[in-house]
């Protein structure tokens, strides 16, 4: 056992160089520092207490379009109005609405409240002024399309308020009060499906990130790691060592394994504070009742399960890792050989991502669950589900599949085609 940690702690060494821990290191840093620049609630102005600045040019004379623009103030727009004369060039408009950082400038033409009271739906130009093609500009354009709903519904009550004084303009566009419930099972909670796909779709985000981190790096690490030794001549000094074969074997997954997790912990770190920077939040929030109500909300077993086959998928993956650095004749073809078990990893994601396996046929179905990396995935949604015993016979199945990995793995350790296997591309 002394041999075998020793064996791990050299492992361990030669994986924790600067060359993979710098790199991996500034990569993580980026992202927190992206998450604390790109504060996205302060720049749309959500919780910043900022207003939605419109510039306002009104040509009409009628009381319509005064009302409209009062009530536009009293809902909370900064409007920006230019009176009297427009300039010759409208591009000093523009020129104005950017110093003052409006968002859009609307134009009411004349005639409009004329034209509005004999139904003629009078034209409003709206301008939005974008400045880039960011996610924060999309985001701005969004709520310049908002403006259009607004101004609809201010005009609507302005009219129903005007022939029909004695009724509620509210009440006459939405007279009734619908209530969202969502039934999974036999499980009913008060609350929309939305609500509900936004924190299943935010709980999805992180496994499969996680998962693809873990078996990537940890896989590329261990091959890469045996064509090295391979190429540089140094494994056949480790195989002719006093140490058993399957020893080494193990000491190779589990060192990449927990080199791979501690990687990944530290990028899940900097991936969080990037997306708090764009206000996601992946709790439960305010239906934190409701989505408990439904099992929505994975419980500690559950996620107990999930990293049990978010582990079982990694050591699968490396022990495939180690048999095909054994077969890459140098570093350089560790890329290609380590292709086929990336798309083994893609694909069950990319497959559960847009449909229910449940859905898919017989054989599609099995032969989706006899990849052992798309296990996680499954168990997400079984978690959430209270189909905690789909994720264990999914934990027995990983289990087995890596135990025969690891057989494989030791017979070729254990004899000489460890040195002399190869794959030579394109060569005869």
């Amino acid at each position: 056992m002394r041999k075998f940690f020793v064996l791990l702690k050299k492992e361990i060494k030669e994986l924790l160089t600067p060359v993979m821990v710098v790199p991996f290191a500034l990569m993580v840093g980026v992202f927190a520092l992206m998450g604390q620049f790109v504060d996205l609630d302060e720049i749309v102005g959500e919780e910043a207490g900022e207003t939605f600045k419109i510039v306002w040019i009104n040509e009409d004379a009628g009381s319509l379009s005064k009302r409209l623009f009062l009530d536009l103030e009293k809902q909370g727009f900064e409007i920006l109005e230019i009176k009297g004369e427009l300039p010759a060039d409208f591009f000093e408009v523009v020129k104005f609405a950017r110093e003052n950082e409006a968002l859009a400038i609307v134009k009411v033409p004349p005639k409009f409240s004329t034209n509005l009271r004999l139904m003629k739906f009078p034209k409003v130009e709206i301008y939005n002024l974008v400045k880039d093609f960011s996610i924060i500009s999309s985001i701005n354009s969004g709520k310049v399309d908002v403006l259009k709903s607004v101004l609809g519904d201010v005009l609507s009550a302005l009219l129903i308020s005007e022939r029909l004084s004695s009724l509620n303009p509210e009440f006459l566009k939405n007279p009734i009060n619908a209530e969202d419930h969502v039934i999974i099972g036999n499980k009913h909670a008060k609350i929309s499906f939305n609500e509900v796909m936004i924190f299943v779709q935010s709980q999805n985000t992180v496994v499969p990130i996680l998962l693809i981190l873990v078996i990537i790096i940890a896989a590329q690490m261990v091959a890469v790691a045996v064509a090295s030794e391979k190429e540089n001549k140094t494994f056949e000094i480790l195989l002719s060592s006093p140490v058993n074969r399957k020893s080494i074997v193990f000491a190779k997954i589990l060192a990449a394994a927990l080199v791979a997790f501690l990687f990944s912990g530290f990028y899940m770190v900097g991936f969080n504070f990037y997306m708090s920077g764009f206000g996601m939040d992946f709790s439960a929030g305010a239906g934190q009742g409701a989505l408990v109500d439904l099992g929505v909300v994975i419980q500690p077993f559950g996620y107990l399960l999930i990293a049990g086959s978010l582990f079982l998928a990694t050591l699968c993956a490396l022990a495939i890792a180690i048999i095909l650095g054994i077969l890459a004749e140098d570093v350089k073809g560790v890329q290609m050989v380590t292709t086929p078990l990336i798309i083994l990893i893609i694909i069950p994601y990319m497959i559960t991502l847009f449909v229910d396996v449940n859905s898919l046929s017989l054989w599609a179905k099995y032969l989706i669950y006899a990849i052992p990396f798309s296990h996680p995935f499954l168990a997400l949604t079984d978690a959430m589900t209270g189909k905690e015993n789909l994720i264990i016979y999914g934990l027995f199945y990983q289990g087995a599949v890596f135990l025969l990995l690891i057989v494989f793995a030791s017979k070729i350790f254990t004899s000489d085609k460890v040195l002399t296997i190869k794959l030579k591309w394109g060569k005869k």
